[in-house]
């Protein structure tokens, strides 16, 4: 394992424990696993928790078997139940979910956050955040995080680009009334109780956004009113009416998008992203 010198002393890489979880995932779960174990970080525990797949997905992961510091393939309660097995399981200082689909940017990215960083640079740190870029079928972009204080109206930041000291997760695991929104619930709730988020101005990750669980057409009004749950139980009535006027909008959206998919061509739908000036074309 490579060390970093500073002024005769050895450092030891901080041990990541980098969690896919997978089920009947052989479509994407190869281009995940490689951007984990091609990596030229020398202190990776790669850890796949698979719900019992029958589709191929078994077979991709035991091909790379040796570079998987353990896996599982068994029947699970959802997502947030399989990443929380990843948890109690995981051994490293920080962890980070790379689930199916999304990968890290490049093979140097965990050495660019944890090695050619300023020694401790993340001491007192309980969460590191980035930026990601995000594919839709008509299009890559770069997109920013928002700031830390629209956690009340929106998740802000990106679970693939997110690391969080392992013993703070160990101590609020996914909760599994959330299908869809378990893991904004977390995040939420620890910058509510105030630990440390740190930001690092990379891009980490390269998310899929149009085959994930939450960004699926037919769960956005269930994501819609998980955030308005999670936001209702922890902020004022002011947030609880911003998000309802969400889920309005979102409800009138989607109807339309059904009636008239003419009006939501790619094209329409790229103009529309890039209103938001946290998207630029990659």
């Amino acid at each position: 394992m490579k060390r970093k010198v500073v002024k005769n002393e050895i450092v030891t890489p901080p041990l990541i424990s980098v969690i896919t979880v997978s089920y009947n995932a052989v479509a994407t779960i190869e281009q995940t696993i490689l951007s984990v174990i091609n990596q030229t970080y020398p202190n990776i525990e790669y850890i796949i928790i698979d719900g019992g797949s029958k589709d191929g997905t078994i077979d991709i992961i035991r091909k790379y078997a040796d570079q998987i510091a353990y896996w599982v393939s068994e029947p699970d309660e959802g997502i947030y139940d399989a990443m929380n097995k990843g948890i109690k399981i995981a051994t490293g200082e920080w962890i980070n979910f790379m689930n199916c689909g999304d990968s890290f940017l490049d093979m140097k990215v965990l050495n660019k956050i944890f090695i050619s960083s300023i020694l401790n640079e993340y001491e007192g740190v309980d969460i590191l955040y980035g930026n990601r870029v995000s594919v839709y079928s008509f299009g890559k972009y770069f997109h920013l995080v928002d700031s830390l204080e629209n956690f009340s109206k929106s998740f802000p930041i990106f679970h693939q680009s997110t690391f969080v000291r392992r013993v703070l997760l160990e101590n609020n695991l996914f909760d599994l009334k959330y299908n869809i929104c378990a893991d904004y619930n977390q995040l939420f709730s620890l910058y509510k109780q105030g630990y440390v988020f740190k930001y690092i101005p990379q891009y980490i990750s390269i998310c899929e956004c149009e085959n994930g669980v939450s960004t699926q057409l037919r769960n956005e009004l269930k994501r819609v009113k998980e955030n308005e749950l999670i936001i209702k139980n922890k902020l004022s009535f002011k947030s609880y009416f911003y998000l309802f006027r969400i889920m309005l909008k979102t409800k009138v959206r989607v109807g339309l998008e059904k009636i008239y998919p003419q009006y939501f061509t790619p094209l329409k739908k790229e103009v529309r992203l890039l209103k938001n000036k946290r998207f630029a074309k990659l």
